[in-house]
């Protein structure tokens, strides 16, 4: 049997990898670009380690580490720097320290959050009043569901931030049940999100939010291809031009190149699947056509100690209201351990607006720099700096997704061999991406060997 796996990111390798323990089976793994990890790229410059998109894991989300601890490679995981702990929102002209216990916007450590100097007495009283408002049953936008329960000062100084700098979008559109289902399960089980985080805090395991590996996040993607067994072939810079069904199965037309396979994952952006489906599924086109994707810019700045000002934290936030092109910046070299030599700072900066792209490199930088500057103290220019452009690859998760997704994938399981997977669909963080590409790759196996019967 000759499955093939177009696309060669997190998810298209996490899906190749599941279907190389299958006996008796021939996969392509195929990959327009000359290499395969998608956004998740790490390199070394002068004793930097440059991290061009995801910089850690999630441990919320498991399905990563699971993968990581089948992989053998648990041992090269990596621990934030607990004593450099701590995040910033720049607020009104002011680096301003996020309360000590602060899950997401839930405060938890009552003291830390009394004597936060980023919120007024009254917003620190709305959100605590959060208690009392009564669950609503229909969806919402995180905007909604966030000032409704804590106040419109939680949201605009706490969630808009953190939220817009993980998923790359705007929480005023972005679906609460898909980007913080637990908070709407919580409101759901207990009335309160406040209520409810009493109820299950003492039940969570301890440990830290998230983990890297020594040598980069793409530590993972070498796990993963030194993984897959010889009945994997990686095609690398060959782009999938069409799709023609067969009577048992699919051609592909690649540039250069004809493949004929009895099942095909589509681990590709929706908006390129929309392309290849099109003469298969002329609507199912304009319904993957339907999830929008935002663009990002990555900028990694290296400097010598003492040329730029240092903060006792991880990074900072930069609300939507502040008026910056800049939306988050994480000081790399305290975040995690072995990203920069002694004596060296190394920042990432993050940066949104499509207008963006329409700029060169060097005006990015100077622009990257005279924002940075209206933070934070710089003495001298970096010794050298990093730009990763990100057009379109984050998928924004808005009102109605879900049923947007349900509805593509009820049209698509008429055409039995073909499937979808990856964050355009089922979440943008590496374990979503995991957890897609594997139960995409079962759920194939399960759908042909019923279609053999």
């Amino acid at each position: 049997m000759r499955i093939a796996v177009v696309g060669g990111g997190i998810t298209g390798l996490a899906a190749a990898y599941q279907l190389s323990k299958e006996e008796g089976l021939e996969v392509y793994l195929i990959e327009k670009e000359n290499r395969v990890g998608g956004v998740i790229i790490s390199e070394f410059v002068n004793g930097f380690l440059i991290e061009g998109g995801p910089d850690c894991l999630y441990t919320e989300k498991p399905w990563a580490l699971e993968l990581v601890k089948e992989l053998g490679l648990s041992s090269e995981l990596v621990f934030p720097l607990k004593e450099n702990r701590g995040t910033y929102i720049f607020w009104d002209k002011k680096l301003r320290k996020l309360p000590e216990g602060l899950l997401l916007v839930v405060p938890t450590n009552i003291w830390s959050f009394i004597w936060s100097d980023l919120l007024s007495p009254w917003g620190k009283i709305r959100a605590l009043l959060e208690v009392l408002i009564p669950p609503l049953e229909e969806e919402e936008s995180v905007k909604e569901f966030i000032s409704r329960r804590f106040g419109k000062e939680i949201y605009e100084r706490i969630a808009e931030p953190l939220i817009g700098g993980i998923h790359g979008g705007d929480a005023e559109k972005l679906s609460l049940e898909r980007v913080l289902p637990r908070f709407k399960e919580l409101e759901n089980n207990y009335g309160s999100v406040l209520r409810g985080l009493r109820r299950i805090l003492p039940k969570r395991r301890n440990g830290l939010p998230f983990l890297s590996f020594k040598q980069g996040m793409e530590e993972l993607v070498r796990g993963l291809k030194g993984a897959i067994k010889d009945n994997i072939k990686i095609v690398l810079g060959k782009k999938l031009i069409d799709v023609e069904p067969l009577n048992k199965g699919f051609k592909l037309i690649l540039n250069g190149e004809e493949i004929e396979v009895e099942g095909l994952i589509l681990a590709i952006p929706s908006y390129e699947a929309g392309k290849i489906v099109r003469g298969l599924f002329p609507s199912l086109k304009e319904l993957l056509l339907k999830i929008p994707h935002s663009s990002s810019l990555v900028i990694s700045l290296a400097f010598n100690k003492g040329d730029i000002e240092e903060i006792n934290g991880h990074g900072f936030l930069i609300p939507k209201k502040e008026g910056f092109k800049i939306s988050a910046v994480s000081f790399s070299s305290r975040k995690f351990p072995f990203r920069a030599p002694e004596n060296k700072i190394l920042l990432r900066l993050f940066l949104k607006g499509d207008e963006l792209f329409e700029l060169d490199d060097e005006k990015i930088f100077r622009l990257s720099l005279e924002e940075l500057s209206r933070i934070m103290k710089i003495k001298s220019n970096p010794i050298f700096w990093r730009l990763y452009r990100w057009p379109k690859r984050m998928a924004q998760m808005v009102v109605g997704h879900r049923r947007l997704v349900e509805e593509i994938r009820r049209e698509i399981s008429s055409l039995k061999g073909l499937l979808i997977a990856g964050s355009s669909y089922d979440g943008i963080g590496i374990g979503d991406c995991v957890r897609s590409g594997r139960e995409t790759a079962r759920f194939l196996l399960r759908q042909l060997k019923t279609k053999e019967k």
